[in-house]
């Protein structure tokens, strides 16, 4: 029998132990461990490339442009153009106000980014202004561009604007409940809008809006397109619900 007292940080052994073979498993044991801690937390399993202070708080996305340049919003009101490669900053725009975390790049290279003032602005691959437009509106969820260069941007209360390469107003559609996701299109030019009410309404190009579909009690939370051309919607209750558009155009099911 073997028996054992506590005496302070003393273990007192009343009786005969093998020593040596409690060592060596402890030993083993101790091994083991570190073998284990250092294959799950390699030392060298990652290597710092470059790092940078852009001079403020950083609560967005960043967002990369087709020539592979990154763009950054900061809390120092300005827009940052980054290399990926070296971490070298090319270029730093302030278009006026304080940057919201929108940020959005188009087809051709044109970055997108609002501010505090209810403004949106185009912002050239080499960081000067191509235009601004006053929205009078709060953005509810990320502007969605288009193949063509056209611009989907989703305001509060249910007004949708359709705005040109060139910063103008194309057609406006007001719906009476709220959007509730980022909207898609597709590549003939149709605009999805996804809606509080569980509704995905369908706008074609000239701004002709259809019923396009309706997924349920619950709001749209989340939409986006795969590669055939079929749209993926989310719900806050929980449901999946995947549509393809119909290739004549007419949307109303």
């Amino acid at each position: 029998m073997v028996n054992y007292g506590f005496n302070g940080f003393s273990l007192i052994k009343k009786s005969r132990v093998n020593i040596s073979f409690l060592l060596k498993t402890l030993s083993l044991f101790l091994i083991l461990c570190s073998s284990l801690v250092a294959e799950e937390l390699p030392v060298e399993s990652s290597i710092l490339l470059w790092r940078r202070a852009l001079g403020g708080k950083i609560e967005s996305c960043p967002a990369q442009g087709p020539s592979g340049d990154v763009y950054v919003v900061a809390d120092d009101r300005a827009l940052h153009c980054i290399d990926p490669v070296t971490g070298r900053s090319k270029w730093i725009y302030r278009p006026g106000g304080k940057l919201k975390s929108t940020l959005l790049t188009g087809p051709d290279g044109t970055v997108f980014v609002t501010n505090n003032r209810q403004e949106l602005y185009a912002v050239t691959p080499g960081g000067t202004g191509r235009w601004k437009l006053s929205m009078n509106r709060e953005l509810v969820s990320m502007p969605a561009a288009s193949p063509g260069g056209r611009l989907i941007v989703p305001l509060k209360n249910g007004r949708i604007l359709c705005i040109s390469r060139h910063g103008k107003i194309l057609w406006t559609v007001d719906e009476s409940t709220e959007i509730s996701s980022s909207p898609v299109v597709t590549e003939d030019g149709t605009a999805w809008i996804p809606f509080s009410d569980g509704r995905i309404i369908a706008i074609g190009p000239q701004g002709n809006a259809s019923k396009g579909f309706y997924t349920g009690q619950s709001a749209v939370s989340t939409l986006s397109l795969d590669g055939l051309g079929r749209i993926w919607a989310g719900t806050l209750g929980g449901r999946v619900v995947v549509y393809k558009p119909a290739e004549n155009g007419n949307h109303n099911n």
